[in-house]
């Protein structure tokens, strides 16, 4: 599956999603995805493996790194979405789950 974590998060009136109040920069797809990929997961704390972490850092760079859309097999988008879910917020994890879904390319 090919994926553009180039794409921008918004707010429901269509506004976009800022890293912060003050900051330009938008909350995109990427972001989203790399961060969730980052963070221990509630149930992970104390058993995440070496091998799962780096393969977790590994796409994460892969998506940080990508000037083009990235291709990811169902597996990872799969591992993603589950991720976004537990890391975001609904407004954010909703669009991002259905961007994942979608191809969003």
């Amino acid at each position: 599956m090919v994926i553009d974590f180039s794409a921008h998060l918004t707010t429901l009136s269509g506004q976009p999603l800022r890293e912060t109040p003050e900051s330009e920069r938008p909350i995109t797809l990427g972001l989203v995805a790399a961060e969730a990929l980052l963070a221990l997961a509630p149930d992970e704390h104390g058993t995440l493996t070496p091998a799962r972490s780096i393969q977790r850092y590994s796409v994460a760079s892969r998506i940080y790194a990508a000037s083009a859309p990235v291709s990811l097999t169902a597996e990872e988008v799969a591992d993603i979405k589950r991720l976004v879910a537990l890391r975001w917020a609904p407004l954010i994890a909703g669009q991002a789950c259905l961007m994942l879904e979608n191809g969003n390319v």
